[in-house]
């Protein structure tokens, strides 16, 4: 239900989330506005009733929990800066029931393996799995799988713990 802006850069490279650049863009274009931009701006949240038209809504920062990831064995891991919400949540399905839908918003589960091994992790994500730092070194490209394997790993353990 929440997500992170992703802004595109005039150099090309993307500051935040990349999965979330065309809701960033159509926030923008209904109004929203950012001056100071960084890796983990909260999106308004954006409601359409109907056919009506789209508006968006601030969420105050107070009520958004934001938990900052660390590692148990990497402390320099705390330094790459990355968060994530206390309660994620997926809110784009639907439950369908005898033709009628129903917003069907959900978390708990998937979390491991979602936050740490996707949202981290994924080369269109923030890709934080290629961190380098002394006793953790990733290269930005694929040097093998079993690097690609552990950095993922190891953001997933950072996630849980």
């Amino acid at each position: 239900m929440l997500r992170y802006a992703g802004y595109r850069q005039p150099d090309g490279s993307i500051l935040g989330d990349p999965a979330n650049l065309e809701l960033t863009d159509q926030a923008f274009k209904l109004g929203w506005s950012k001056e100071s931009k960084t890796r983990f701006d909260v999106l308004p949240l954006i409601i359409q009733v109907g056919e009506g038209e789209p508006k968006w809504f601030e969420i105050p920062p107070e009520i958004i929990l934001e938990v900052p990831i660390s590692h148990p064995r990497y402390e320099w891991f705390a330094e790459v800066g990355l968060k994530w919400f206390g309660l994620p949540a997926v809110s784009s399905m639907m439950l369908d029931m005898g033709g009628i839908q129903y917003p069907t918003p959900f978390n708990g589960f998937y979390m491991g393996a979602e936050i740490g091994g996707r949202n981290f992790s994924d080369t269109y994500r923030y890709a934080a799995n290629y961190c380098r730092k002394d006793g953790f070194r990733l290269q930005r490209k694929y040097d093998s799988l079993e690097g690609f394997s552990f950095g993922r790993n190891e953001c997933g353990c950072a996630t849980l713990l």
